[in-house]
């Protein structure tokens, strides 16, 4: 409740003082009402310009102008999961350099996501070796057991090994020595034993455990190993691998058996509070039936079911192993396949055999991620800013291409499929598409294709160096086509012309193509070449053939966008390394409900209610004053906010309202703006007037602060309460005038595995819309404001203290100005006193006034006969007698009181419990 002026002594008053009206009619005085009420109409005009600004903010509890999870969302997420590559970099959200060509004004905007995303961000999560222990504890003792890695040897010392083959044996030795993930011990020592035992036990026994209790000291290192979950931290497992072991790396192979879990989301930052908004959310799923890569690693837990068909040791140096059985107990023959068709037999005698082929992940070099990526974003930017590029731009098409590589149009030719791991194929006479994540080797497969937009053509003419001198070989580029040749080249001849008009071609840096080549990535394809079973492979780049590398550098582009991926096949024999098919895109549409609006809906409500009382009690003030004739002090209606938010509205409310303001001027103002068909965040200017309206709404918060210190101001608080209202209103405004908050956002990938590759959870970067510290600074002006004002306050010439009665608020006492006559019937003027809470209505023929802090009438029929109050000293009495009562309604009522205020206390948390969002 608002403070009263104190009793003062040497009057006694019971109403508010009584008498005739004196009219003022000095022209200082009318002045002086004039002024007032151009103050306060221009306040109230000025709280509905700011209601209709703040009513952006408040859409949300993000306080994100203009937000909407199909627009802006949708936008950010676009942006954060093009960002394909795990680096750490500010990333420039705020600006064209991500513009993206798509239309964001529909309801149903769903967000693009590669379908590459969750395998790759696995594979380079799970490479770091502190993620990667983390995630082996985390794992449940079923899955660790479920890896598709084929182990190598079982303990970090390679006494006992387990690869299938001796040629694979070999490749262990030489290329994955220093992978965490071909070592059994890496799982053991990080997985609850007991749950493991009781899971995998018995065929762990039969498989590698026999080998293990047959070796000198096997025993003891086998516990020695499964205790050192609970022994060793995270940290010294770490120091454990590395330095004793020297591994470097844990990298678990490609495979198509299940879509693994993944969510991907980026922390969004506001003024207040950190919320998080999902970029990715993919689902764990098993592909039953559609295991394709299971040919060339069954995983870990498949060495189990081989090692109970066949009752033989996978250990290679056991008295029991598999080495010692017969060919056809061997792991190839068990997964079955070879030799059924003449493509099972070429990918055995020419890669390696079946069950003991390693895909490996490959990544791009850097150096290729970073010139096309940098390539890329200039040439989106130049687009858009200049008028005759963008105009081209805008009339030219993407491009269908369905070329043949030359060295493949042989005669007597029939094609089998380009994928190695589908091996039952067909002959056709259609080109087939490249292996891909969702083959389920069916009869039919589409042909071969690529997708040319523009943008991507242009980066590989830039890498060709293309010239004029382009254009004479664009009909040998589109003779590859099998179809529409003739759209390819008057596409290709417009993409030219628009490539000739980019200036900014010439500055930028291009990729080492050697680099690429030494990778050996290609294209393979099983065919029947005059009924004789064989294979064709294209290198994406070929040093002798400018045609081809043109499709080459669109394939390379692709890769590097996240369209298509690149795996080794490393065999015994040889190494294939490939780049898949085109995968589409895939959605996922963010769910509205999930914007949180509790809060800013509630905020709004209070400020809405602030506005609404405090506009009716000036408006009733002003009636007031016409039916008085305009007899009233103008200069309180100066103060007008002061008073009516202290006494009308209430401290706790006017903080609300003035840490509202605060926290917009913290905030930027964020749009999502289309122009010319490319989509982008803006972040326009806030004006002048804006800023005066944000900066005077803080002052909301310095009311309350000055009302609330006034009991120590006393005799300086009007000049503390004008000092610090021009201060707090100086400075915020010049802050945000000078240096505005600017909005920023950071690409920094974060992620957890609980079940290591079946899910990742992962944190990509950081958008901040508001500042913190932006917030503090305001508030630390509030403060220092007020100890300054007062500080200056005290040097100079107090206030006379004013007698008032005990029922005027003390905010009313020390701002405004009572009236002078002595025969006046109220202490303030009626326009004063209503706006101080005191409203004069007459009752029952006497004079009263109606007190809204003390909710009840004030009688000043008798203030003429004003008398002073005799105070006399007494001496208090010491002999207190204690009464007890022992009647049992009273202890009853008390008892129940007790309990009416507990039950009081829990449904008000259950309440709010109820509200708690699940």
């Amino acid at each position: 409740m608002p403070s009263v002026a104190p009793l003062r002594e040497n009057l006694q008053f019971h109403g508010i003082a009584a008498a005739s009206r004196s009219p003022f009619s000095t022209r200082r005085e009318w002045i002086e009402r004039m002024v007032g009420v151009v103050v306060v109409m221009l306040s109230m005009a000025m709280s509905i310009v700011y209601l209709s600004i703040l009513e952006s903010y408040v859409e949300n509890d993000y306080f994100w102008t203009h937000f909407n999870t199909s627009g802006a969302q949708t936008f950010l997420s676009d942006v954060f999961n093009a960002q394909l590559w795990n680096t750490s970099k500010d990333l420039a959200l705020f600006t064209m350099d991500v513009a993206i060509e798509k239309d964001y004004s529909t309801p149903g905007t769903a967000i693009a996501i590669q379908a590459t995303d969750t395998r790759r961000i696995i594979m380079e999560q799970l490479n770091n070796l502190p993620r990667a222990i983390l995630g082996l504890r985390s794992q449940t003792a079923d899955q660790a057991m479920r890896s598709l890695m084929c182990y190598c040897w079982i303990d970090f010392n390679q006494r006992w090994e387990v690869a299938h083959t001796a040629g694979r044996q070999a490749r262990c030795r030489d290329r994955y020595f220093d992978n965490g993930a071909v070592y059994m011990e890496a799982m053991l020592r990080n997985t609850d034993w007991a749950a493991f035992s009781q899971r995998w036990g018995p065929v762990f026994d039969l498989a590698y455990g026999t080998a293990i209790y047959e070796t000198a000291g096997g025993i003891a290192w086998l516990n020695q190993t499964t205790s050192a979950l609970a022994t060793t931290s995270p940290e010294a497992e770490l120091r454990h691998w590395v330095d004793r072991y020297n591994i470097q790396r844990y990298v678990l192979p490609w495979h198509n058996r299940h879509i693994s879990g993944f969510t991907n989301s980026v922390l969004l930052r506001t003024a207040l509070q950190t919320f998080s908004l999902a970029l990715n959310q993919v689902q764990y799923e098993r592909r039953v039936g559609l295991w394709t890569s299971v040919l060339a690693s069954y995983g870990a837990y498949n060495e189990f079911n081989y090692a109970q068909d066949t009752q033989v040791s996978l250990v290679r140096n056991a008295s029991n192993s598999f080495t010692r059985a017969n060919n056809t107990l061997s792991q190839e023959m068990w997964t079955g396949g070879y030799p059924d068709t003449p493509w099972s037999i070429w990918l055995h005698d020419n890669i390696g055999p079946l069950a003991s082929i390693d895909l490996i992940y490959v990544l791009p070099p850097s150096s290729l991620t970073t010139t096309l990526t940098t390539a890329y974003t200039t040439l989106v930017r130049d687009i858009q800013m200049d008028q005759q590029l963008h105009a081209l731009y805008q009339a030219v098409h993407a491009v269908e291409f369905d070329m043949v590589p030359l060295s493949w149009k042989l005669p007597g030719v029939h094609y089998a499929g380009g994928t190695p791991l589908c091996y039952v194929g067909s002959p056709t006479l259609t080109v087939e598409q490249s292996f891909g994540f969702d083959d389920a080797c069916s009869e039919f497969q589409p042909r071969m294709s690529l997708h040319g937009d523009a943008k991507n053509i242009m980066l590989a003419l830039m890498v060709l160096q293309a010239d004029s001198s382009f254009e004479k070989r664009i009909p040998d580029i589109c003779s590859l086509n099998q179809n529409a040749i003739e759209s390819c080249q008057s596409s290709l001849n417009s993409i030219l012309r628009l490539f000739a008009l980019w200036e900014s071609k010439k500055t930028l840096a291009l990729p080492n193509a050697t680099e690429i080549i030494e990778l050996g990535i290609g294209l393979r394809q099983y065919a029947m070449v005059n009924a004789i079973p064989t294979t064709l492979h294209q290198p994406l780049l070929d040093p002798g053939d400018f045609i081809w590398n043109f499709y080459g550098w669109l394939h390379l582009v692709d890769w590097i966008q996240g369209r298509r991926e690149v795996v080794a096949f490393e065999g015994d024999v040889s190494t294939m390394t490939l780049i898949s098919k085109a995968y589409m895109p895939l959605s996922f549409t963010v769910d509205p409900l999930q914007t949180p609006t509790r809060f800013s809906y509630a905020v709004w409500m209070l400020i809405l209610y602030t506005c609404v009382l405090g506009a009716a009690v000036i408006v009733a003030a002003l009636a007031f004053g016409i039916v008085e004739k305009g007899i009233f002090h103008g200069s309180n209606l100066w103060f007008a906010n002061s008073v009516v938010g202290v006494v009308w509205i209430g401290r706790p409310l006017l903080i609300v309202r003035g840490l509202t303001a605060i926290t917009a001027l913290s905030t930027a103002k964020i749009q999502l703006e289309a122009v010319g068909g490319f989509t982008r965040f803006v972040v326009p200017s806030r004006s002048f007037l804006e800023s005066i309206l944000l900066s005077g709404e803080t002052l909301w918060l310095t009311y309350s602060l000055n009302d609330i210190l006034s009991v120590l101001a006393r005799d300086h608080s009007y000049k503390c309460a004008v000092g610090s209202i021009i201060l707090v209103w100086a400075l915020s405004l010049a802050l945000d005038v000078a240096s505005p908050f600017v909005p920023w956002a950071s690409l920094s990938r974060q992620c957890e595995s609980p079940n290591m590759d079946a899910q990742m959870n992962c944190i990509t970067g950081c958008v901040e819309i508001g500042s913190f510290t932006r917030f503090s600074l305001l508030c630390i002006i509030q403060a220092a404001s007020v100890v300054i004002s007062y500080a200056v306050a005290r040097f100079l010439r107090s206030t006379n203290r004013v007698q008032a009665p005990v029922t005027i608020p003390a905010v009313s006492v020390h701002l405004l100005r009572p009236m002078e006559s002595k025969t006046q019937r109220f202490y303030f003027d009626n326009v004063s006193n209503v706006i101080s809470g005191l409203i004069p209505c007459s009752k029952s023929g006497h004079g009263t006034a109606f007190s809204v802090l003390l909710w009840m009438f004030i009688s000043t029929s008798n203030a003429q006969e004003m008398t002073e109050l005799k105070i006399g000293r007494t001496q208090p009495s010491l002999h207190i007698q204690h009464v007890w009562s022992s009647q049992p309604g009273q202890h009853f009522r008390a008892l129940f009181g007790v309990l009416f205020l507990l039950a009081s206390a829990v449904s008000s948390a259950l309440f709010f419990m109820s509200l708690k969002p699940n």
